[in-house]
Order: C-alpha cells, then sequence, then structure tokens
C-alpha cells in the first residue's frame, strides 16, 4: 500500500485496489450535498470545480466496511446521518458525534439561528483502539482562523479523534482529503497515512503542508 503518500485519484477507485481489513482508522469528510436517494446514493460534491463530480454512497460505504479493521469517522451532512448510521450500524457499534463550533459564522444572524455544529457518525469493531475515558460526544473547537477549502476541520478536533481511536504506526485514511489536516495530525501523531484528493489544488496544497511538518522525536 501507499503509506504516508498523497494519492492523486478518484477515491472510489484506489480504495477498491486496497486488501481487505488493512486500515486501523478511517477519518473522512464526505462531501455534503444532499444524496439522491432515489439514483442509488448519488450525489454531489462540494464547493467550486468539485460540484460537477459525482460519487456513489453505497459503494462509498461499502468499501469503508470492507477495509476497516477498526473504526471510523465519517463527517457528513445532516440529511446523510441517518442513511450513514442505518447502514453501517449493522457491523459497528456506532455513536453521533457532534463538532459544535465555538466560533460560528454569524450568517444571517437577525433572521434565523446560527449554524453551531457538524454531525459525524462514528463506528467502532470489538477490540479496536479506544483511548478515551467518558469522553463527551459533543466536541468544541474553533473553525480555523484560514481556510483551504470551505469545509475544513479544525486541527485538534482531528489531532483529538486520530489520538482516541489509534495506535503510533497505525495506518488512517482520509478518502476525501480537501486540504491538510488529516495528513499533518497523522505525522504529529506518529501514524502512518493514506490520503486520497482528486483536485490537484488541493493535492499541492497538501504536498506542501505536509513537507513543512516535522513527525515527532519520540512516540508514545
Amino acid at each position: 500500500m501507499d503509506r504516508n503518500k498523497i494519492i492523486h485519484w478518484d477515491s472510489l477507485e484506489y480504495m477498491k485496489t486496497l486488501p481487505d481489513k488493512c486500515i486501523d482508522l478511517v477519518l473522512t469528510d464526505i462531501p455534503y450535498n444532499e444524496c439522491n436517494r432515489e439514483s442509488n446514493g448519488i450525489g454531489k460534491l462540494d464547493y467550486g470545480v468539485a460540484d460537477s463530480a459525482l460519487f456513489d454512497m453505497s459503494v462509498l460505504l461499502n468499501e469503508i466496511e470492507r477495509v476497516c479493521k477498526g473504526s471510523f469517522y465519517i463527517f457528513c451532512w445532516m440529511g446523510q446521518f441517518s442513511d450513514i448510521y442505518n447502514r453501517m450500524k449493522d457491523k459497528f457499534s456506532v455513536r453521533c458525534i457532534v463538532w459544535e463550533k465555538t466560533n460560528p459564522v454569524p450568517r444571517n444572524w437577525q433572521h434565523i439561528w446560527l449554524s453551531w455544529v457538524e454531525m459525524c457518525v462514528y463506528g467502532k469493531l470489538w477490540g479496536a483502539t479506544y483511548n478515551g475515558n467518558c469522553d463527551n460526544t459533543v466536541l468544541r473547537y474553533p473553525i480555523e482562523s484560514w481556510q483551504v477549502h470551505p469545509t475544513q476541520k479544525n486541527y485538534n478536533l482531528f489531532y483529538k479523534l486520530i489520538e482516541t481511536s489509534s495506535k503510533p504506526w497505525d495506518i488512517i485514511l482520509d478518502c476525501f482529503a480537501w486540504s491538510w489536516t488529516t495528513a499533518v495530525a497523522c505525522i504529529e501523531t506518529g501514524r502512518d497515512y493514506i490520503v486520497i484528493e482528486k483536485e490537484k489544488d488541493y493535492v499541492d496544497i497538501i504536498e506542501k503542508r505536509v513537507k513543512n511538518t516535522t513527525p515527532p522525536l519520540f512516540v508514545i
């Protein structure tokens, strides 16, 4: 497998090349546009050039179930949450994780409630790593002060999830890398990573950020 590389490829096609049960932790932020159940779960990707691309939710979840031997975190739009939760609950112990943003964007604040949260489906196979201790499923972190992608996640949030659900040298898979968050958090926690990104502009951003990241001298 291509460990510690940024894979410039279609996510679903690349995942089909991975062996069964080879990934310790899947940590990914899937495209958020509404899925069309009538077209077998095909939905549009996020902003910019990605708007014209398509992905198949059922294929994605099948591949995550096939390659994952530990746990997964799938950040998703609220309209996708139930589909993912119900699809994965038969094989994994699942929970709802909520990212509460401590600095929500004050868009239309005078007309409607602010959008404070994002949803995540967490799943864990029996015996998978869990380093938490009575942790709350509501995680409070700010939106990053600078962003290279509209749905970029907080670095410390991903750092926390990686440390909670994996061990040093475990393999972390991010199917939709978007920005640098997963790869850098893996480097700085002493984990191996496979991150996949289809858009060349984002691949260039990830590679630049990874080159400027120093791994820890000691990993415990």
